[in-house]
């Protein structure tokens, strides 16, 4: 790739008016009224040129807002930019309205691909004039919550902090500075509970307004439709919800409570939960320059393509990592379309947290290397397909979370490599029932616009009982009556934007298993948006995110011609399950973390087979129950072993070998994600199996080394 000199400072945009706008569309319907596929094409490009001309602009103000939330220019260019929104979004939907009701389909499809019609016909469900107040309002509303929470400010250890640089203080060894940081937190919530209750209690309302304005019975379908979801709706998103509170729920409560028991602490606190690593959570290797020049060094391992981009991004000034005062809090990957650069957003704390920042904005501005979302699919003819919808655009950015694990000691230190790898794995479990809680809150709250702030405080306690029955708020008593939810950011500002991490997360973790199988998606650089997430992860041999309720499995979509070579012989091909893993300690702690690994053909986990002699020997596959259990002849549930069995293959083996025959022990490897290396208690049981885990194929990943760089 040799991209063309670029630099922040170089990108400019006009400023749009009403009668700028007005103005160009009515030369736009004036070219369609010619009529005939070429006048079609044309206006098509022109649009596609105002569209991109408009989004560089209001991603630069609404950047720049974000950078300096306390400057007066930035705060009312950003106003302007809400003022204008709803304008430029009515033109965009009677444009959008005009295209499909074409009765030459085929021919709009054939100049625009099948997909953008699809957008399309979401987009003009969730517009009309008689809103366009309402979407100001909205804007307004929730620039005030960043507003609002850029504003705090903290003293601790000797140093005055915004929220963000809160991280440090709540992942220290020392548990209570982790509690004072905590109290810190929240006591800024508590203070500004009132105003938060009254923007969130106008944002429900507003949006209930508008649904009703454009014939919806709530929120929710609107909401769905804003996000441009086309495959699937709040039953399956409410299936999949309850998947997580059955597995993943029992399985990270297990976790913590290994922790706290590692740790000898009497009872695990809401302050203990942050941190993850018993030795203290593993931090990035010296201040920013030296986490970005490890950072360069590490996209240089993974591919050169990928190093050449980095810098691209690192000299044109399309980083900005550092924490300071007045800049909004999180992080976030932005674009300039009439560029094709993205511009990655984040607060460096020290943390590990910078890692996983930084190397997820990064997977959103080249999509992992596969379609570089930004500037791989500059190209692409209409605005519309540059992005996939928000649910598969996680998958990248999480996705290359997981692909820098072998080369996560350049940014972290090669002594706590092994730590951060095994840190992330349980962080990314435990995050699977909060994003759920989330999810289900809000979709309690549109259900009911008219609950009062305090009924809505008691929703989220009944929902964190469910998803996160293991929280401990102690003396915190503002998340103690339920306004936790008050610092996730999406709540206010993107409706439903929250479940899309989890479901990419799980789509991920897949995409890792498989990382020697870079060939396929590496053949999807470019492509995008231009189909809908559930159409190109079945034609990329990807699983869906959550079965649905005909399917008999995760793979039944899969592709089977697209299988590698395997060269260990025809058992291996049928039960290579454990066998091809090779040496990679995030794999064999995924394993143990899931309680084994399933057969290629069937899904059910390998036990192993014994000969005449009293070793092992052989691998075959065994068919546990459903709940992940096997019966003992009493008939009660013991966990299921996918490692060397005794001689009654009923229980848990009395001993195991975790360097037997190829196949990791999935005790072995449960007991070092608790820390514990020498303890041999099962990792498996009804809670561990969480499909989306137990379904990675783990032996179809090769036979790469935690060193090997990923082949692309």
């Amino acid at each position: 790739m040799s991209p063309p000199p670029i630099r922040f400072a170089d990108i400019a945009a006009e400023t749009p008016t009403r009668d700028g706008l007005a103005a160009r569309y009515a030369e736009l319907n004036a070219l369609l009224d010619r009529g005939g596929a070429a006048a079609r094409a044309e206006a098509l490009a022109r649009w596609d040129r105002l569209r991109r001309a408009l989004e560089t602009w209001s991603a630069l103000v609404r950047l720049r807002f974000a950078q300096a939330t306390d400057d007066p220019a930035a705060r009312a260019a950003r106003a302007y930019a809400d003022a204008l929104a709803p304008v430029a979004t009515g033109h965009e939907v009677a444009l959008k309205r005009r295209l499909l009701a074409d009765p030459d389909r085929a021919g709009l499809e054939a100049a625009t691909g099948g997909h953008a019609p699809r957008l399309w016909e979401m987009d003009v469900t969730t517009f009309d004039p008689a809103i366009a107040a309402e979407l100001e309002e909205e804007a307004r509303l929730s620039a005030r919550y960043t507003e609002l929470l850029a504003s705090a400010r903290f003293a601790i250890g000797g140093a005055t902090v915004n929220l963000a640089g809160l991280a440090p203080f709540a992942e220290d060894p020392d548990r209570g500075t982790r509690h004072d940081a905590e109290r810190l937190r929240w006591d800024f919530f508590a203070a500004n509970g009132a105003e938060l209750d009254a923007l969130y209690d106008a944002l429900v309302r507003l949006r209930h307004r508008m649904a009703r304005t454009l014939g919806y019975a709530t929120y929710a379908p609107l909401g769905y439709r804003r996000m441009r979801r086309t495959d699937y709706g709040p039953e399956e998103v409410a299936r999949y919800r309850d998947e997580v509170a059955e597995r993943v729920v029992p399985l990270v409560a297990r976790l913590l409570e290994a922790r706290r028991r590692a740790q000898g602490w009497d009872r695990l606190r809401f302050w203990d939960e942050a941190l993850v690593d018993p030795e203290g959570n593993p931090k990035p290797v010296g201040d920013h320059d030296a986490l970005v020049a490890q950072a360069r060094a590490l996209f240089d391992r993974l591919h050169p393509r990928l190093g050449a981009f980095f810098r691209l991004m690192e000299e044109g000034g399309f980083l900005d990592l550092r924490n300071r005062p007045g800049k909004a809090g999180g992080g976030f990957c932005t674009a300039f379309p009439t560029h094709g650069v993205p511009f990655v957003f984040a607060n460096f704390t020290g943390t590990h947290h910078d890692v996983g920042v930084l190397t997820h904005e990064m997977g959103h501005a080249f999509e992992m290397g596969h379609a570089f979302q930004c500037w791989e699919s500059r190209d692409q003819p209409l605005l519309d397909l540059l992005w996939p919808t928000m649910e598969a655009a996680e998958i990248h950015s999480m996705g290359l979370e997981f692909l820098v694990h072998p080369h996560i000691g350049l940014l972290v230190g090669e002594d706590a490599a092994e730590r951060f790898r095994r840190m992330h794995l349980v962080a990314s479990l435990a995050f699977l029932p909060y994003a759920a809680c989330v999810d289900h809150f809000q979709h309690e709250v549109y259900a009911h616009p008219d609950a009062t702030p305090g009924e809505r405080h008691a929703i989220w306690r009944r929902l964190e009982r469910r998803y996160m029955p293991w929280t401990d708020y102690g003396d915190l008593a503002h998340p103690a009556k339920g306004g936790r939810w008050q610092a996730k950011h999406h709540i206010y500002d993107a409706p439903f934007y929250y479940i899309d991490y989890a479901l990419a997360l799980c789509c991920a973790m897949q995409l890792w298993a498989r990382a020697a199988r870079w060939t396929p998606m590496w053949r999807c650089a470019g492509a995008a948006g231009r189909r809908r997430s559930g159409r190109w992860r079945g034609r990329r041999g990807w699983s869906r995110p959550s079965p649905p309720a005909r399917s008999p499995g995760w793979c039944a979509r899969r592709r089977r011609r697209s299988r590698p070579p395997d060269p260990g012989g025809r058992e291996a091909r049928r039960h290579g399950a454990t066998a091809s893993m090779g040496d990679c300690p995030g794999r064999r702690l995924l394993l143990g973390l899931a309680g084994g690994s399933g057969c290629r053909r069937c899904g059910s986990r390998p036990t192993r087979r014994r000969s005449s002699g009293a070793r092992p020997s052989g691998l075959r596959c065994g068919r546990p129950p459903r709940n992940g259990s096997r019966r003992a002849a009493t008939g009660a549930a013991t966990p299921f072993c996918a490692g060397p069995r005794s001689a009654s293959r009923t229980s848990a083996p009395a001993s195991c070998s975790a360097g037997a025959g190829r196949t990791a022990c999935a005790h072995r490897a449960g007991a070092a994600a608790r820390g514990d290396v020498g303890g041999h208690r099962a990792a498996a049981g009804r809670g561990a199996r969480l499909r989306g885990v137990r379904r990675l194929r783990l032996g179809r990943v090769g036979r790469a080394g935690v060193e090997r760089p990923v082949r692309l």
